[in-house]
């Protein structure tokens, strides 16, 4: 048995969480984390140690996976100066 399918982790489900399709985190005691889907929980979840877990939430923190912030710009063909006249 992995520490992910430990029976004792103690998973939480965000309370913004209401069509049942969500992840659920559980803290490792090394201060990493345990992420799992709701939707099926007999699937291995997947593990971060500390630092990927400070890393992904400090992310999330600076809007790094915002996808309104991070759309890509719109392809500009190439300028071309006006005719002066």
């Amino acid at each position: 048995m992995t520490v992910a399918f430990h029976p004792t982790l103690a998973y939480r489900t965000s309370s913004r969480c209401s069509s049942g399709g969500c992840v659920e985190v559980a803290p490792l005691p090394d201060g990493g984390a345990v992420v799992r889907d709701t939707k099926d929980r007999t699937r291995e979840p997947l593990t971060f140690d500390r630092q990927e877990w400070i890393d992904f939430v400090s992310g999330v923190k600076n809007g790094e996976f915002d996808f309104a912030s991070h759309s890509p710009s719109p392809t500009v063909g190439p300028q071309t100066s006006p005719a002066s006249g």
